[in-house]
């Protein structure tokens, strides 16, 4: 997986009507970097994939870690853990065949990767990393990710050894 997001603030957008310091105590604003905005990775998405990539935003958890020599930084606590269901993007209007292309396009772009695949016949979520891959898009320095295919799930019928919902063991 790619590493995390290291993100130094930026000045967030303020809510119409709503001060930031009421903002911060009530979650209402999400913090993305402008260079975001200005990427080719940006530029290309579309709407529906904008629309997924800020709920996956709206779901990270920023944590600000001090250093003494070098300040503070801000990084996702819970990258690598962050679901988003086809159930969860159904019930926000979107459908899924629209879900599952908005998915593959914001991997192939790199604003996010897959963590551990899920298992939607048994309601085991798949949990997604935010990455930062997107800022070398269109460069040489890309680097290239699909959604991995399921194969694992396919060979045999009923539960698997090593199924991520049922553990590693079989009785």
């Amino acid at each position: 997986m790619g590493s995390g997001v290291d993100l130094q603030p930026p000045h967030p957008v303020r809510l119409e009507g709503v001060g930031l310091a009421k903002a911060k105590r009530i979650g209402e604003f999400i913090v993305i970097e402008r260079s975001m905005f200005s990427s080719k990775a940006w530029r290309s998405l579309t709407s529906t994939s904008k629309i997924v990539l800020a709920d996956f935003l709206c779901k990270r958890q920023m944590e600000e870690i001090k250093h003494p020599k070098r300040g503070s930084e801000w990084a996702i606590k819970n990258n690598g853990k962050i679901t988003y269901t086809y159930a969860e993007a159904e019930k926000r209007g979107i459908p899924r065949s629209s879900f599952q292309r908005a998915i593959d396009e914001l991997i192939a772009k790199g604003f996010i990767s897959i963590a551990q695949s899920g298992a939607g016949v048994v309601k085991a979520a798949t949990l997604y990393w935010i990455d930062d891959r997107w800022k070398d898009y269109g460069t040489s320095r890309f680097t290239h990710r699909r959604r991995p295919r399921k194969r694992r799930w396919t060979r045999g019928v009923g539960f698997q050894k090593g199924h991520p919902k049922f553990g590693t063991t079989i009785r």
